[in-house]
């Protein structure tokens, strides 16, 4: 029985995939909105109730279950043509290698014709064909296939391919943050989904937040600190298609500083509404008024009231976050005082990790977990040096990970030239009961 996170929805994200291709794209699929992905555009409401897998795009940009593939095979389980026989025309042009024209092409694909008999017969109008070695045919044939597929693969959104999406696309927004890292550093977070509190400030567009989200499994807490009234560069969040988020806690740099904002915030908005009822009254005692405001002050009374009712469940949410960072005693011993946390995960660029630690190191419970990642070596030796200032964390390591792709040949392996092989560094520690507060307590 197919499970309904595995059927496509109108208003749902997923990631598009040309077959052959290398871009993954995030898209929210809409009923009447066309999707692109590398020059293929197509209209997505057919695969609207269907299971994720590759859909044929036809030639009036409509798409179909593909019915020579199965929704489970795999890009590499794509079938290619592997024998063809080269015709070349006796007396064409030496330095014209394809009989067929664009117009010949665009002929084919409006009558319909198979990807893979197109590429066979671009493969026999090629004259150089028989000329090339087998590993330049096995290429042209999969540019061509590439080129002229129309096949694209829907696939349910995750954690790898959001990674994979962005990275590919702009490393720097994600801090150059690889996949393999964020394993690590969820690895690291240790958390699970019995509960679990954890506090998060990353400028990696959502993309721990997500997994953390992911981890949580709605079940326990995600604080995400942001700057801005709203979180603003979370398209990874949003494409998760989490619709249960009533444990992601949004929480404003400036309520985190000074918490007396979020009353002084209420006490202004209660004003704004005896102020919007009192101009109400006014103006149904004028009388002598000829036009008619009811049409008016009834779409602004309720842009009022829905911009009020989320201010209103933003400072719930944020005074939920501030419960959980505030330091709670355990028995009503005050050197074991310790809040919620169970861990606080810190990644981006422009972050200066010991800031953020400064204010909300005190709400990390014991044997909670402190992960910071940065591209930047100075950003995590500041981090390192406050953490062994506070006498409260073991086990602290800085590592920095090398990851390279390779192509398997017979007899010898051949490194992908173009890659970034190199990421961020990753600080993780663990809380302990300080030396001083143990002193104390076998003093006592």
């Amino acid at each position: 029985m197919i499970s309904e996170n595995s059927i496509i929805r109108d208003g749902d994200y997923s990631i598009l995939q040309k077959v052959g291709g290398e871009q993954l794209r995030p898209c929210r699929l809409l009923s009447g909105q066309r999707a692109l992905i590398e020059k293929l555009s197509f209209d997505p409401t057919i695969a609207f109730g269907k299971p994720f897998g590759i859909f044929e795009v036809c030639s009036n940009g409509k798409t179909s279950v593909s019915t020579d593939l199965s929704q489970n095979e795999s890009f590499s389980d794509i079938h290619q043509i592997e024998h063809c026989e080269s015709k070349p025309q006796q007396g064409d042009n030496i330095n014209q290698k394809q009989i067929m024209t664009a117009d010949d092409i665009a002929k084919l694909k409006a009558e319909g014709l198979s990807t893979e008999n197109l590429v066979s017969k671009l493969v026999n109008g090629n004259s150089s064909f028989k000329d090339r070695s087998q590993f330049s045919k096995e290429k042209y044939v999969r540019k061509m296939t590439k080129k002229h597929s129309g096949k694209v693969m829907i696939s349910r959104p995750n954690i790898r391919l959001l990674c994979q999406s962005y990275l590919y696309k702009d490393p720097e927004r994600l801090a150059h943050l690889r996949l393999d890292q964020l394993a690590l550093l969820v690895q690291f977070l240790n958390i699970h989904s019995c509960g679990c509190n954890v506090f998060v400030y990353e400028n990696t567009l959502g993309l721990l937040g997500a997994a953390v989200m992911e981890r949580l499994d709605n079940q326990g807490n995600c604080i995400f600190l942001h700057r801005g009234d709203w979180p603003q560069s979370i398209p990874c969040i949003d494409a998760m298609n989490n619709r249960n988020q009533n444990n992601f806690l949004p929480l404003r740099i400036t309520t985190l500083l000074q918490p007396d904002l979020l009353k002084d915030e209420e006490d202004a908005d209660q004003q704004k509404i005896k102020r919007r009822q009192n101009l109400t009254s006014q103006e149904e005692m004028q009388n002598n008024s000829t036009i008619n405001y009811d049409d008016i002050n009834e779409e602004e009374d309720t842009s009022l009231q829905n911009m009020l009712e989320r201010r209103v469940k933003r400072r719930e949410k944020e005074k939920q976050a501030l419960n959980l960072l505030s330091k709670n005693s355990i028995n009503g011993d005050e050197l074991l005082n310790e809040g919620e946390l169970d861990g606080i995960l810190l990644a981006g660029r422009t972050i200066d990790p010991v800031d953020v630690l400064k204010q909300v190191i005190d709400g990390l419970r014991l044997s909670g977990s402190v992960v910071v990642y940065s591209p930047i070596k100075q950003h995590i030796l500041k981090a390192w040096n406050f953490l062994r200032s506070t006498n409260s964390f073991i086990d602290m390591q800085i590592q920095e990970q090398f990851c390279r792709t390779h192509q398997i040949l017979p007899n010898q392996t051949h490194p992908l030239m173009q890659q970034t092989v190199t990421g961020g560094y990753i600080l993780s520690a663990i809380k302990v009961l300080s030396n001083e507060k143990l002193k104390k307590l076998t003093e006592d």
